[in-house]
């Protein structure tokens, strides 16, 4: 079976991204690891507008809450008209939960009628489901998603290194390529002279930089020389 280590690094440079994925099953194999699926997430419906009612609400200076909700402004009119008194508690004898809870009645602070819209009990049953619904199906999409995760972190481990290399290669390939380019652009130049070409191609780069390209493509850019021998040539 051939894998992607198996080629040379003159081969793996000239994969393109489709080329090293052809390879990625081989190499998922060899490790024992399956292939990670696209995620697929389930969509999330926005929650659709429920009808409301209007209400009117005894609200107490002292208090926060509305509690008290009444259909009609007249029905809460007459309450506040009745002047109704407010149950209290208070521990005696020591704090919350140690002394004694002594209720007793007292006078609310002022009382002002605020309209509100709410849902009735019915549609509020109705926006429940809902809610729970899409409560359920975020709850599947994170679960998804946390496997998902895991199952790319193993997969990322198998292939660990291998794009990177495949980079690299490519960075090493284009660098070798630049300098054969350069020295058969240095031949013309030269009028077909290659000794003259390769003496600038090494003042250009660097005698060890020129036979790793030489070796990468498996030719030899001009004849070797001694440096003595090749400056005689040269001149």
């Amino acid at each position: 079976m051939e894998t992607y280590w198996n080629l040379s690094e003159k081969q793996r440079s000239e994969l393109d991204h489709d080329g090293v994925e052809r390879y990625i099953d081989a190499e998922l194999m060899s490790k024992g690891c399956l292939r990670v699926e696209p995620l697929k997430l389930e969509d999330v419906p926005p929650i659709p507008e429920h009808e409301t009612r209007r209400y009117f609400a005894i609200k107490d200076a002292s208090y926060m809450r509305n509690d008290l909700l009444f259909d009609t402004l007249e029905a809460a009119e007459a309450v506040i008209a009745a002047h109704p008194s407010r149950l209290s508690t208070e521990y005696l004898g020591g704090s919350y939960g140690r002394g004694e809870a002594v209720e007793y009645a007292t006078s609310p602070g002022a009382l002002k009628i605020e309209t509100i819209e709410l849902p009735d009990a019915a549609t509020f049953s109705v926006m429940k489901s809902h809610y729970e619904a899409n409560a359920a199906t975020i709850q599947t999409n994170k679960d998804r998603t946390d496997e998902y995760s895991k199952a790319l972190a193993t997969q990322t481990e198998a292939l660990e290194g291998l794009w990177e290399d495949w980079q690299q290669c490519r960075e090493l390939g284009a660098k070798h390529t630049k300098i054969r380019d350069t020295f058969r652009r240095y031949t013309e130049i030269a009028n077909g002279d290659e000794a003259v070409a390769r003496k600038f191609l090494i003042q250009a780069t660097d005698t060890l930089a020129v036979e790793a390209a030489e070796a990468w493509f498996g030719e030899e850019f001009g004849p070797h020389f001694e440096e003595s021998d090749s400056e005689e040539h040269a001149s």
